[in-house]
């Protein structure tokens, strides 16, 4: 099937129509030499993949193949073995399927299906922090991962670096190459992440990593602050992220602002757009306002509504 072109560019290429599966075939018109040396496409989000055959005669078609975020992010993850799912940080994912309340009355009756999942969900994290310093660690790294990356891609990461032994001992190479293999994005920069809180908290002056936190302080706003400073590639969003995984933060009315409650914001009227930085505390905890009123309004609990959002876009409930 030759696709319709969009446009003509150096050397004859052709862009044509994407597929409705998210991928883009660029392929030579008739009467080009060479592909040019630099290509630019308009849309930034589309990432290029390069299939040569392995004998490609001249009068063979060079095929490009460009594949949008969201369709390679589609693609399921190698599930784990029974072996790696006895790391620390495993949890089994609930299957919920998506949902789209329009009204806060359809996310309380939504809410209402899926309490017992939640709540059981939750329950799971109660005194996580307690377990010793290497599970600490090891959803400390999970949080690390999560940003603009999938969180099963993270935590099936995680689960093979802990069985492999390589978050404890594996270099930075190492630890890179399973997070590209995981298709984790930003590999290179979390890989630096883990092995530099590895450095400070793991391999450090004796203290214990608890202690070092302040993990078992009672103001835990206090404590997401000290996290944030201390944890090397944290924002305000990841310890809070972790601190509640962990089982520190449930009941303190701290909220996991990831995009997906950012979006359920803007559209049940809370915010009149998404904030492009949420590294600042204080756009942070005005956020966290917007989000404890839509609490209010809707009946669901701060610590259970992260994950009801989550459940409705995503169709998981996770961690």
């Amino acid at each position: 099937m030759n696709p319709r072109p969009l446009a003509t560019i150096r050397s004859g290429l052709q862009i044509p129509q994407p597929y409705p599966n998210g991928i883009m075939s660029l392929v030579p018109s008739k009467g080009s030499g060479t592909l040019p040396a630099e290509l630019s496409v308009r849309k930034p989000r589309l990432q290029p993949r390069l299939e040569t055959p392995r004998n490609m005669a001249r009068t063979r078609p060079f095929i490009f193949q460009w594949e949008s975020r969201d369709a390679r992010e589609q693609r399921s993850p190698e599930p784990l073995s029974s072996f790696e799912k006895r790391c620390s940080v495993w949890v089994e994912p609930i299957r919920t399927g998506r949902r789209r309340p329009e009204s806060l009355r359809e996310l309380a009756r939504r809410y209402r299906e899926l309490r017992t999942l939640i709540r059981g969900r939750i329950d799971e994290f109660r005194g996580r922090w307690r377990l010793g310093e290497e599970a600490v660690f090891a959803e400390m790294c999970f949080c690390l991962l999560t940003p603009q990356s999938s969180a099963i891609r993270g935590l099936n990461a995680v689960c093979r670096l802990e069985a492999e032994g390589l978050l404890e001992t594996g270099t930075r190479d190492q630890v890179e190459e399973r997070l590209v293999a995981e298709g984790v994005r930003f590999a290179g920069s979390k890989a630096s992440y883990i092995i530099r809180n590895r450095e400070v908290f793991m391999e450090g002056d004796g203290n214990s990593l608890v202690e070092t936190l302040g993990l078992d302080e009672p103001d835990t706003k206090a404590t997401r602050r000290r996290v944030r400073e201390m944890v090397l590639g944290f924002g305000p969003k990841e310890a809070t992220h972790f601190l509640r995984n962990i089982g520190v933060a449930l009941g303190s009315g701290m909220a996991i602002l990831d995009r997906h409650i950012q979006r359920e914001l803007v559209r049940f009227g809370y915010l009149e757009s998404a904030p492009r930085n949420l590294s600042n505390e204080k756009n942070y905890e005005t956020l966290e306002q917007a989000m404890r009123q839509l609490s209010r309004d809707s009946g669901v609990p701060m610590d259970e509504l992260d994950l009801l959002v989550w459940a409705n876009r995503t169709g998981i409930i996770l961690k």
